[in-house]
């Protein structure tokens, strides 16, 4: 039986103070039924951010004409959640590393689920602004926790394909988002939509509870109260034996508290920088996507339902770029894959901008934008878990994705603010195609950082 090794260091050595042998056979190629409902219900947990983004570029119209808002108050609307997340992404990410990645997770729905409640109840815009914000503190949290889990979960072989299915979790969430926004919106009004919105995260808290275990790279790390006790009610899940004691370790690299600064050191400074870049720019380029793209062709096209199905459309080719990722990461250099894919999203961007006025092109075109948009999210999503040791991993997760929560908050503002100063919609496509094309670039020079030694070593098939 081979026993889990933690993600490897940089130069390709397991990482100090692990041994070879710990707890639970996870690195074995076959993803077991246990590894497999974790990897589930992190996927599942991802569609509470989906239908949180899509949920609210649907209501965007009417809470606009309830309060008559301008273009750039309706994207600080847009915004308001997004800074949320980059809080929650920054500030609570090293809990996850301190305390653990499961209360972190259970903590973070709380929050989603009574922002969410808020959102709904919320009787002027600036007390709106604020429940979005909260909203998006727990959608943080959740992002970081919930990659950091799959990554240590999943087997070696498979560990990228695992993390690209988040991506997975957040389409579903989309596109629900986009059909019960809909139609709640038409019955109920803009306010229902957020409501179904706490239910979900609610259903969402209480299967986590019942079903998600504790990282196992966490307890042995970290080795919190009753570590033993939790270890072995993992094992038995598996249907492995238990043990009496936890194994040997030779260092206790996680009893010092994580921060910022261990992610700016010699060692991993150039790949955090390069990282940040990265997710700082897909983000600005997909959230635009997403968060304005219903209001635009509704402009376009006079015709609400197509604006509609284009929003749902964007993230069933999310669902299936997701997919394939999944499908093909084992195959190949998954930094040059990622470099392939923004730059065909970048390409992709342009051409939807040009057929954004033609009812006839514009779902093929969002099917192809979100499949190549999402396919790169998987890229980099995989890429990040495998940068950091078990020590610092997530506090790095989640600063990376904090970062790319900063171009994900500026895009939609920036876009009502173009809007508002006469920019053509159809222009902005251009303009946003500019950022996936310098992340092609930051992703092709993590070459140079060293990451790559570490990535060979992550999807090799052999």
């Amino acid at each position: 039986m081979r026993w889990r090794q933690t993600l490897p260091s940089i130069d390709g050595r397991p990482e100090a103070g692990v041994v070879s042998g710990i707890a639970v056979p996870i690195s074995t190629s076959r993803v077991g039924r246990f590894q497999a409902i974790v990897v589930l219900i992190c996927v599942l947990v991802n569609a509470v951010d989906g239908y949180d983004i899509l949920v609210m570029s649907f209501a965007a119209p009417a809470i606009a004409k309830a309060w008559s808002l301008s273009g750039s108050q309706l994207g600080m609307a847009f915004s308001a959640g997004l800074f949320g997340i980059l809080v929650g992404t920054v500030v609570l990410s090293p809990w996850s590393d301190r305390f653990g990645r499961r209360p972190l997770v259970i903590g973070s729905l709380i929050l989603v689920s009574v922002g969410m409640v808020l959102s709904a109840l919320a009787p002027t815009l600036i007390i709106f602004l604020m429940t979005r914000a909260l909203t998006g503190v727990g959608v943080g949290g959740l992002l970081s926790s919930t990659a950091v889990l799959v990554a240590e979960y999943a087997p070696d072989r498979h560990r990228s394909s695992a993390i690209s299915l988040l991506g997975v979790g957040y389409s579903i969430g989309a596109m629900a988002g986009g059909l019960v926004a809909r139609w709640l919106l038409e019955t109920f009004g803009w306010r229902s939509s957020f409501l179904a919105g706490a239910c979900l995260s609610a259903f969402m808290l209480a299967l986590v509870a019942v079903f998600l275990p504790e990282s196992v790279d966490f307890l042995l790390a970290r080795r919190p109260n009753r570590a033993l006790r939790q270890l072995n009610r993992i094992l038995r899940r598996m249907k492995c034996h238990e043990i009496s004691t936890l194994p040997p370790c030779v260092a206790t690299v996680m009893k010092s508290r994580p921060g910022v600064g261990r992610l700016l050191d010699r060692k991993y400074r150039t790949r955090t920088l390069l990282t940040w870049s990265t997710f700082f720019l897909h983000l600005m380029g997909l959230y635009f996507l997403l968060s304005w793209t219903p209001k635009l062709l509704a402009v376009s096209t006079s015709t609400q339902s197509v604006a509609v199905h284009a929003g749902v459309a964007l993230n069933i080719g999310g669902i299936v770029g997701s997919l394939a990722f999944s499908v093909l990461a084992p195959f190949f250099n998954l930094r040059k894959l990622t470099v392939f894919l923004f730059g065909i999203t970048a390409i992709a961007m342009v051409l939807f901008g040009k057929g954004v006025t033609n009812p006839a092109l514009v779902l093929p075109l969002a099917i192809a934008v979100g499949m190549l948009s999402f396919g790169a999210l998987a890229g980099i999503y995989s890429l990040a878990p495998t940068a950091y040791e078990t020590e610092c991993r997530g506090t790095g997760v989640g600063w990376a994705l904090g970062m790319g929560r900063i171009g994900a908050m500026i895009s939609p503002f920036a876009a009502g603010v173009l809007l508002d100063t006469g920019s053509g919609g159809h222009a902005l496509y251009t303009v946003f195609a500019v950022p996936f094309a310098l992340a092609a670039v930051a992703v092709f020079m993590l070459g140079r950082s060293g990451l790559q030694i570490a990535m060979k070593q992550e999807i090799s098939p052999g």
